[in-house]
């Protein structure tokens, strides 16, 4: 093993009294629900798939791959979680992945049926990790706000087209900032509140 871990997601978790098949069948159409690829698969043990960005080619070239490991020990399941490193981002941008990518951890163990409580939930998403988050998309609707504002400065030298760029421009990157923003302020609220 290198500088950089062997895998972004390494999650593990056992369900207590569960059929094999069910867990097996649940891990499958999770995957199904999220668009994903299956590219092995060994019944009731395995399943590799690629989650992706759109297009088949581009999926090929920039997917995450997910890693689905099953196993028993007598009446209880455990299920294995990977994720490995995309190889097209830069390993120094490895320690983001955790952030952007633990809503799949807690979003198949919620659909396979993984009891969720609130130290789980700490762990996936810890509060350093949700604040960069916060951090960093307010950063992007920041510049996307500078970035308007310029093609409004711009647009009084007979530029009016580029008006129309810039609100287009600021609509599809603020607006899924925004959303971010609200989503993980609510998370933060949620886990990290005085209760």
């Amino acid at each position: 093993m290198g500088l950089y871990p062997e895998y972004v997601i390494d999650e593990q978790a056992t369900i207590e009294d569960a059929d094999i098949e069910k867990v097996y069948d649940a891990c499958l159409s999770w995957l199904v629900l999220k668009k994903a690829r299956i590219l092995e698969q060994s019944r009731l043990e395995f399943i590799k798939a690629q989650h992706g960005m759109g297009r088949r080619e581009r999926i090929q070239k920039h997917g995450k791959i997910f890693l689905i490991k099953l196993s028993q020990n007598g009446k209880n399941i455990i299920i294995n979680f990977k994720i490995p490193p995309i190889s097209w981002i830069p390993p120094q941008k490895s320690p983001v992945y955790p952030i952007y990518w633990t809503e799949f951890v807690e979003d198949l163990w919620r659909h396979i049926g993984v009891p969720i409580d609130e130290d789980l939930l700490r762990r996936l998403y810890p509060f350093k990790n949700i604040r960069r988050m916060i951090i960093d998309n307010l950063i992007t609707l920041f510049m996307m706000v500078v970035l308007f504002g310029l093609v409004i400065y711009l647009s009084q030298f007979g530029l009016s087209w580029m008006i129309i760029l810039g609100i287009v421009g600021l609509l599809v990157t603020a607006y899924p900032s925004l959303y971010e923003v609200q989503k993980l302020r609510k998370k933060l609220h949620e886990l990290y509140s005085a209760k």
